[in-house]
């Protein structure tokens, strides 16, 4: 049984891959995010391995229409590639907690050693209710450790609403020196929870590099 799930799967990741718009997921040829589908394809790999350590592109802005999966929700299943917005849009990004083991919220759940740059998130709205457990809550990033990279980003008319700690407009949590988050804007958003919360980033385990960032006409609670 075992080995015809490892089968099931890979054969599921293929698909998966043969979907996005193009690429191989190289540093030099990225698989290639065209549409909303492409996303939500990427948002579904989180639940294996294969493709959370590849370099993405996004080739146009994007619309989204119902509610994703954190991309890499937790050590496990670590997103370490590169996500490159190009300077494009997501818009309406929506994300409901509903599984405790999803204690890494954002975009993107739990980032190591990936880079994540150039990318504006517009009228996202994520929405955490309580169950007791440990939380890092982020529009973008939930965790961000081991030299991970937010270079360029922006989080633009969207809400954060957590009973939970550990909530940023950009990165929940930050557990490593060596990671920076650099050249953000937050603006005219609202982020809201019970306690350590931030514009940039909701909590700093270690002294990271965070620099040239500007939150403004932003409500934090």
């Amino acid at each position: 049984k075992l080995i015809l799930f490892t089968i099931l799967l890979f054969i599921s990741e293929i698909l998966f891959a043969q979907s996005f718009s193009g690429g191989t997921g190289t540093e030099n040829d990225p698989f290639i995010i065209a549409n909303a589908q492409d996303l939500m394809d990427l948002s579904n790999l989180s639940t294996g391995k294969g493709y959370l350590n590849k370099c993405y592109k996004l080739e146009n802005d994007i619309q989204l229409t119902q509610s994703i999966t954190p991309i890499g929700y937790n050590k496990s299943h670590e997103f370490s590639g590169t996500f490159d917005g190009n300077g494009k849009t997501i818009y309406d990004l929506v994300i409901n907690k509903t599984k405790t083991k999803d204690s890494n919220i954002g975009l993107f759940g739990f980032v190591s050693g990936g880079t994540i740059k150039n990318l504006t998130l517009c009228n996202a709205k994520i929405t955490v209710p309580n169950d007791n457990s440990e939380n890092r809550h982020g529009i973008l990033v939930g965790y961000l450790t081991n030299k991970a990279k937010v270079d360029n980003c922006n989080i633009i008319n969207s809400n954060i609403t957590s009973t939970q700690t550990m909530v940023g407009g950009i990165v929940g949590k930050v557990s490593d020196a060596n990671v920076s988050i650099i050249n953000c804007c937050v603006a005219n958003s609202k982020i809201e929870t019970k306690d350590k919360v931030g514009g940039i980033c909701g909590y700093l385990g270690s002294m990271p590099t965070i620099e040239n960032n500007v939150v403004y006409n932003t409500e934090i609670i």
